[in-house]
């Protein structure tokens, strides 16, 4: 697998299973979770860990969310964040 940077948008048991499984191939891992315990959780396992407003277009921007070549989006249970922030990541141009 070439290298890429992905995004991880919700560090729940998938979201930290994939960042992790991501980081063991040598990919270039960003995660971020509206929680602080998640993102402590993944500090030092992945390169960047946030705390942020998934549903918040500046937020994601200041994570380097328009330079990622992927990203994934595992919020699971607010299905409204969920779309939104993929919209907004659409709309930022993020190619996957």
């Amino acid at each position: 697998m070439d290298k890429k940077t992905f995004l991880v948008v919700g560090l729940g048991r998938y979201g930290s299973s994939l960042c992790e499984k991501l980081s063991e191939l040598g990919q270039t891992v960003i995660g971020v979770d509206s929680m602080a315990a998640p993102v402590t959780e993944m500090s030092d396992k992945i390169d960047v860990a946030a705390q942020l407003d998934v549903a918040d277009e500046a937020s994601l921007v200041k994570v380097g969310a328009k330079e990622v070549d992927v990203a994934v989006v595992t919020i699971g249970e607010a299905i409204e964040k969920s779309i939104l922030c993929a919209s907004i990541l659409v709309d930022l141009g993020v190619p996957f």
